[in-house]
C-alpha cells in the first residue's frame, strides 16, 4: 500500500503561500507552516518565519479499532499509558465501545479519541432499513472484499446520514473529538466516500486521516482537501501491520522522521481475547505490536530523537498560533 511520503517535502510560505512544486496545493497540515524558511523558491518570496528555533519533529501514533472488542480496547489504553500512543478511533457500531470509551475517559484522560468510521464491519448504527443500499439482505454491512463492487451502488446520502450518526454517537460520551479516519480505509475507496468523509470532518471542525494513500486518487484528494479546508498530516506510516510489526521497522520508522514534517504512525495494538479471534483475521499480531508500542527501547529511541508525541488536536491549536505570528 502506498504512502503519502511523496507529499512530505512540499511546503507553503507562511505569509505569501508560494508553492515549490508547480502544482499548487493548500498544505498537508496547516500547522507545517511554522516550519518552513522562504520555502517556494520564488524570487518573489522574502519571507522567514519567526519560529524557526523551535523546530520539532512531531509524531501522531494512532490505534485504530478501538471498541472492536474488549481487548483490544484494553491493549490500546495499555499502549498509551505504557507506550508511546498517542491517539485512537473508535467503531461507534461495536457492542461494547460505550463501555470501552467510559473506561477510556477515565483511565486515559490525555488519550486523544476520533471516529473510525465504520462501512465493512457489523451492523449500522442507524436502522438497516434507512440505509438499504449500504447494507446486505442481513442487515449488515458488506465485507472488506464485497465493499469493492458494493461501494459503486451505495447511496451518498444514506453513507453521508450513517457516518454522521456514527459521529453523533461518539459526541454523547462527551469527550472531544480528535480526529477521523477510517476501517479498512474505506473513506479512500473512491470519490465519493471521500467527500462525504471530508464535508462531516468540516461540519465537525476536525482532522483527517492523511487521504493521499491510493495514487489513483492522488489529484481528487488534493482537490477536495483545498474545497473543504480539512486538516490533515504531512505523512502517514502504514508499514508497522502484520510482518513489518517489527522493532527494527518501529525504529527505522522513527529514525527517519523529520523536523519539518508531521507524521502519523498507524498502528493496531491489543489484546487478542476470544471476540477478537472469533471475528477478524488479524488477532495475534496486534499483541505483537502492543509489545513493541511499549518497549522501553522505542521510548527511549523517542526521548533521544526529541521527538514530541502529539494528538491531531495539538497540532491544530499550533496551526492557530503560527497563522497569528508575525513574519519578516
Amino acid at each position: 500500500m502506498a504512502t503519502a511520503s511523496s507529499f512530505a517535502a512540499w511546503r507553503t510560505c507562511i505569509t505569501c503561500r508560494f508553492s515549490r512544486r508547480s502544482r499548487r496545493r493548500r498544505p498537508l497540515f496547516k500547522a507545517s507552516r511554522l516550519y518552513v524558511r522562504n520555502p517556494c523558491g520564488f524570487g518573489a518570496c522574502r519571507h522567514t518565519t519567526t519560529r524557526l528555533n523551535t523546530l520539532a519533529t512531531r509524531l501522531i501514533v494512532n490505534a485504530d479499532d478501538y471498541g472492536l472488542t474488549e481487548g483490544v480496547s484494553e491493549g490500546i489504553r495499555r499502549a498509551h499509558l505504557d507506550g508511546i500512543l498517542t491517539t485512537t478511533t473508535a467503531m461507534m457500531n461495536m457492542p461494547s465501545v460505550m463501555a470501552d470509551l467510559k473506561l477510556g475517559r477515565e483511565l486515559c484522560p490525555n488519550l486523544g479519541f476520533g471516529v473510525h468510521l465504520v462501512l465493512t464491519q457489523g451492523k449500522p448504527v442507524r436502522p438497516p432499513e434507512k440505509v438499504p443500499t449500504l447494507v446486505r439482505r442481513d442487515g449488515r454491512f458488506y465485507s472488506v472484499l464485497q465493499i469493492i463492487e458494493a461501494v459503486e451502488g451505495m447511496n451518498p446520502v444514506e453513507l453521508r446520514d450513517e457516518w454522521r450518526a456514527q459521529i453523533e454517537r461518539f459526541l454523547e460520551t462527551g469527550i472531544p473529538i480528535d480526529h477521523i479516519d477510517s476501517h479498512h480505509h474505506v473513506v479512500m475507496r473512491n470519490e465519493h466516500t471521500l467527500r462525504v468523509a471530508l464535508d462531516l470532518a468540516s461540519e465537525y471542525g476536525v482532522a483527517i486521516r492523511n487521504p493521499f494513500i491510493r495514487p489513483e486518487l492522488e489529484s481528487v484528494a488534493s482537490a477536495l482537501l483545498a474545497q473543504y479546508g480539512v486538516l490533515t498530516t504531512d505523512r502517514i506510516e502504514l508499514t508497522f501491520y502484520d510482518s513489518g510489526a517489527t522493532r527494527q521497522r518501529l525504529l527505522e520508522c522513527i529514525d527517519n522522521l523529520q523536523p519539518d514534517i508531521v507524521t502519523e504512525l498507524m498502528c493496531h495494538p491489543g489484546y487478542a481475547d476470544a471476540e477478537l479471534i472469533r471475528i477478524s483475521a488479524y488477532h495475534r499480531p496486534r499483541e505483537t505490536e502492543l509489545a513493541l508500542l511499549t518497549d522501553p527501547e522505542i521510548k527511549a529511541r523517542i526521548r533521544e530523537r526529541g521527538i514530541e508525541l502529539v494528538r491531531f488536536r495539538d497540532l491544530a491549536s499550533v496551526n492557530r498560533a503560527a497563522s497569528e505570528s508575525p513574519a519578516g
